[in-house]
């Protein structure tokens, strides 16, 4: 399978270098071609969209749109679409290059501690956009109200920008693998030393090089209740993370 993507990978960004036009056409006559009846590359496909509108983020091209269309027409890839693109790309490029600019732009510049800052402000002001005195902290029943498409959102940058190393479904699958023993979990996202949890910021790292879901940290800090609520969010359900 890997082999295959590789080649279906290439043969798109061969195209890249001509004319916008002639990219449309040549490579979604390709798509049609290997897509027809493959799952796999189907799947691929959707992920391929998403990493191209996020990675240019600027405007959406002739080629974007096209795959979108494809995958549309594509009756059981219908509900995955719905569920990235609820009201179109129009509205996901609201999201990257308005709500969730500033996330974004930490991400892609490889500031994780600035991103993680921003993360934890970002849901904050989520959970309390209905409640009239305002709190610079989250309680266990305050991730409820955290909008499920917002959610996934914010977790879909932070995958995409460590290459599926770091967000709140990776984490959750790790908790997940590990029979939700609280425990091993934060030994296994390396947030524990000696038993006990590492100090912020110093002992936590904060690039690529950490172990696998050991970012975004969210309320460490304050204990694991608000942080097992995020993790049992039906969100994750709702996207199937």
């Amino acid at each position: 399978m890997q082999k295959i993507n590789n080649k279906f990978n290439g043969k798109i960004k061969s195209n890249f270098d001509i004319n916008e036009e002639n990219v449309a056409n040549m490579t979604v006559q390709y798509i049609d071609s290997v897509t027809s009846d493959n799952l796999e590359l189907q799947k691929y496909l959707l992920n391929f969209l998403i990493k191209k509108i996020v990675d240019k983020s600027d405007q959406t091209s002739v080629l974007e749109y096209s795959i979108f269309n494809k995958l549309k027409n594509i009756k059981h890839m219908q509900d995955k679409l719905n569920k990235v693109f609820p009201n179109g790309i129009t509205e996901f490029r609201y999201y990257l290059d308005t709500k969730y600019k500033e996330l974004n732009n930490a991400l892609k510049e490889k500031k994780f501690q600035k991103a993680d800052e921003i993360t934890k402000n970002y849901l904050i002001q989520l959970a309390q956009e209905n409640i009239k005195v305002k709190r610079k902290w989250l309680y266990f029943t305050d991730i409820h109200s955290i909008p499920p498409y917002d959610l996934f959102f914010i977790d879909l940058l932070w995958k995409i920008y460590s290459n599926s190393r770091f967000g709140f479904s990776v984490q959750r699958n790790i908790w997940l693998s590990c029979n939700k023993n609280w425990g091993i979990f934060l030994e296994k996202i390396n947030w524990n030393q000696e038993n006990k949890i590492k100090r912020y910021p110093d002992e936590f790292t904060w690039n690529t090089s950490a172990t696998k879901g050991h970012l975004p940290l969210f309320n460490q800090i304050r204990g694991n209740q608000a942080f097992l609520s995020l993790l049992e969010h039906h969100a994750w359900i709702i996207y199937d993370c």
